[in-house]
């Protein structure tokens, strides 16, 4: 049995701390008898240390003085070579459920963590992945737990013959079966997608609207957690970026990283109540009447083009102390990033933030910019923009599978739910901020 390497997100819960030693009598304890008999500890990738023994008299003085604690305590190895504590797995007799290499463990003792089931386990995290080669991806994988790794291969093989693959739930222990209801369920399903065997009633249209076959998408498969909302997504287009996400956990919902991946579908530009919605995300995008031509950096452009939009829409939406500006000339935007580089003050619009931002070292063209974006998100989080709800939602349910697992019996069967039904608040947001507003251009958060 192989130990593969640990991503930081889950070293966490399977190496050594000083305060996971002393919350269980015996675990220090532990720990000082192998330093002095010789037993090695495990780095998290999978290399064998002894401990030099002088180190044992070393760690009891500082846990009587109080000072083994926190994560600086390091450990010299026969060979010289310094070692952090924190970088030993934390192996049963510790409490934990990590395994060292080599050794043979009953599936029953195994937690779901301890599994190593998750994307980032098997090695097919962030990299573009032809959906056409999961499944050889999925076999050829290596498995830190052989007899978790076997299971998924062969429901993996199975999806690929075009049957429902089983979970021999009494042959395992509950961890393995959790982590692979939770986790190998994330690429399963997908390859359940793209060979086909998931219950689609829909699949026509989305094959109508998607323009290809599932087979020619590239996938990826992120690993950090909160990014995206999406277990995975599909490159409809990898030169352009545009996406398609994908919850393989049918977690109901989830937002693209950004506007510039969302493809409005045919129709809804047709709909009156949805033109000033759509307007706005051209605008982001950087098309249509409003997004071509924005003076650059679109980033500073953008909230004076997206002010005179609402403006026209509705004007009331707008603070009436920017009304006299409005609506915005290219003319003045353009010196108003001009004035980025010569650094002039620009007192014409002072009162715009007066009473806020005299103390902000910013220059008057950041501040300026910073109040007009944050007006601009008030006045769309308020709802002043009309059908920019509506929109996004449906928009991102066309741009969002939702790919369900459901284990009857011991067979796990795939549902696939397109158009994604969704049901949030959108806000937008920035990450820009006066000294900066350069920073970032608007992007959307969901509120489940």
């Amino acid at each position: 049995m192989r130990y593969e390497e640990f991503k930081i997100t889950e070293a966490a819960l399977v190496t050594l701390s000083p305060a996971n030693m002393l919350s269980k009598p015996g675990r220090f304890d532990n720990l000082i008898n192998n330093i002095k008999t010789g037993k090695p500890l495990y780095t998290v990738d999978g290399t064998e240390v002894i401990i030099a023994p002088k180190e044992a008299p070393r760690l009891i003085d500082l846990e009587k003085n109080g000072e083994f604690k926190g994560r600086g305590i390091v450990l010299q190895g026969k060979d010289g070579q310094k070692y952090p504590l924190t970088g030993f797995l934390k192996t049963k007799e510790f409490g934990g459920q990590a395994i060292p290499p080599g050794s043979s463990v009953q599936t029953t003792e195994i937690s779901k963590e301890a599994a190593a089931l998750k994307p980032s386990n098997i090695g097919i995290v962030d990299r573009q992945i032809q959906a056409a080669d999961l499944h050889s991806e999925i076999m050829g994988a290596t498995y830190k737990v052989q007899e978790a790794g076997d299971v998924v291969k062969e429901m993996s093989q199975t999806i690929a013959s075009g049957q429902n693959p089983t979970i021999p739930v009494n042959d395992l222990g509950k961890g393995i079966v959790a982590a692979i209801n939770d986790y190998a369920g994330e690429y399963l399903g997908v390859q359940a997608l793209i060979q086909g065997t998931s219950s689609f009633p829909n699949k026509d249209a989305f094959t109508k609207w998607l323009g290809n076959d599932v087979k020619n998408l590239v996938l990826v498969f992120p690993e950090a957690a909160n990014a995206p909302l999406a277990d995975s997504y599909a490159l409809i287009n990898p030169d352009t970026g545009h996406q398609l996400n994908i919850s393989s956990k049918g977690k109901g919902g989830g937002a693209p990283p950004s506007i510039s991946s969302l493809k409005v579908p045919k129709g809804f530009r047709e709909k009156t109540n949805y033109s000033t919605a759509i307007d706005f995300i051209d605008l982001v995008k950087g098309e249509g009447v409003y997004g071509t031509g924005q003076p650059k950096p679109t980033t500073i452009s953008q909230p004076f083009i997206a002010m005179n939009l609402i403006y026209k829409s509705n004007p009331k939406a707008i603070d009436s102390k920017f009304h006299k500006f409005l609506p915005w000339s290219l003319s003045s935007i353009n010196e108003i990033i001009a004035s980025r580089k010569t650094k002039e003050q620009l007192p014409q619009y002072q009162k715009l933030w007066a009473g806020r931002l005299e103390k902000s070292r910013a220059l008057d063209y950041g501040k300026l910019t910073y109040v007009v974006k944050e007006e601009v998100m008030r006045a769309i989080n308020d709802g002043d923009l009309p059908g920019f709800d509506a929109v996004v939602l449906e928009i991102l349910g066309y741009n969002f599978i939702q790919q369900d697992a459901k284990v009857v019996r011991g067979v796990m069967n795939f549902t696939t739910q397109w158009p994604a039904k969704l049901n949030a608040k959108v806000t937008v947001e920035t990450k820009a901020g006066a000294t900066d507003p350069t920073k970032g251009s608007f992007s959307f958060k969901l509120h489940f």
